[in-house]
């Protein structure tokens, strides 16, 4: 549990988007997960987002967001995960939502650096298919591949 004493989820994105909260407050840039959980086995972690509660407000009209990620082996994407909201059909990983580790652009970098052929960055996206990737995540690894190689922008600031 020490490894998510600090675990935030960053709303640079919306902020960028001008999404406000309901109060018509700016976005906080860093929100505080709370009840949570890891079982590493698994690599699977639970928290909530308490909209209400911590800023007695919503965001969008929704009051608590409950979050259940399963990371792959390597912690570089999300295999699954929900996000059960307060109102409306909640949000799946690997559909609705993706999460690549931003760790992944140095090596990635180093790969199509390195290679004289796409071969070193197809083996990255068949063994991220084998790990359970959906095909939303590894086209979103294209594109992130595409930045990386092109040097365009930092894959940090990558909208995901």
């Amino acid at each position: 549990m020490a490894i998510f004493k600090h675990t935030y989820l960053m709303k640079a994105q919306e902020l960028r988007r001008g999404h406000l909260l309901t109060i018509v407050e700016p976005v906080p840039s860093r929100v505080p997960f709370r009840n949570i959980q890891w079982e590493p086995e698994s690599r699977t972690f639970k928290g909530e987002i308490q909209w209400e509660q911590d800023y007695r407000t919503t965001w969008m009209r929704e009051s608590l967001w409950q979050y259940e990620i399963t990371f792959d082996q390597s912690y570089m994407f999300v295999v699954s995960g929900t996000v059960r909201r307060s109102l409306g059909e909640p949000h799946k990983f690997g559909v609705d939502l993706i999460y690549i580790n931003a760790a992944l652009a140095t090596p990635l970098q180093e790969c199509l650096q390195n290679s004289q052929s796409t071969g070193g960055y197809l083996d990255i996206m068949r063994s991220w298919r084998d790990r359970g990737a959906s095909s939303v995540t590894l086209e979103m690894l294209g594109e992130v591949a595409m930045t990386v190689l092109g040097e365009r922008e930092s894959i940090i600031d990558f909208n995901l």
